[in-house]
């Protein structure tokens, strides 16, 4: 966390503790435009987490909910709390905003927004490393969507090559930075 809050307060060069390149720009980003109401970079770390947690389960259950019975979503929900290591979800890490984008992003495929899921992969993709494997899932979401090869092929498919776009731009960033 404190990596995180270290990029929210002083970006990646003036400040910065060592290493934080592997830390990627997006949470801190909200981290620090939430700073500029709450004024306190713990504290907003903690309304962004907590926030995102809130957001991902509401839209968890609504994705669960396409294909399950209605309370599928809340023994998922339980499950994902009772998980050993779910205590990170509320602390000043990533993982809460990269889960919401995440579950957003596959609730915009599932209802076919094919651009609107492309670009949350790529935010993903610039939250987390993992984010850039959307990219594959959003492919193999829209195949199974158009259930033929043919179908698959059209032009309208480049629009999935948003969703890496996010690492690809942040890889640039740090090229230019540290090289």
């Amino acid at each position: 966390g404190v990596h995180y809050l270290n990029i929210a307060k002083y970006g990646y060069e003036a400040g910065a503790t060592h290493y934080t390149e592997a830390f990627f720009p997006i949470y801190p980003l909200v981290i620090r435009l939430f700073t500029l109401f709450f004024r306190h970079y713990i504290l907003s770390g903690l309304i962004v987490s907590h926030v995102s947690l809130y957001l991902a389960f509401t839209y968890l259950i609504k994705l669960i909910q396409l294909d399950a019975p209605k309370g599928f979503g809340l023994k998922t929900l339980i499950l994902i709390l009772a998980f050993p290591t779910s205590y990170y979800l509320g602390s000043v890490y990533s993982e809460s905003l990269f889960f919401l984008i995440s579950v957003l992003c596959f609730y915009h495929a599932r209802k076919q927004n094919w651009l609107l899921a492309s670009l949350l992969a790529s935010l993903a993709s610039a939250t987390r490393l993992v984010g850039v494997f959307l990219f594959p899932a959003l492919l193999i979401e829209y195949y199974l969507h158009t259930k033929s090869l043919s179908s698959f092929l059209r032009p309208k498919v480049l629009v999935f090559l948003l969703a890496p776009l996010g690492l690809l731009i942040y890889m640039t960033y740090l090229y230019f930075l540290v090289h």
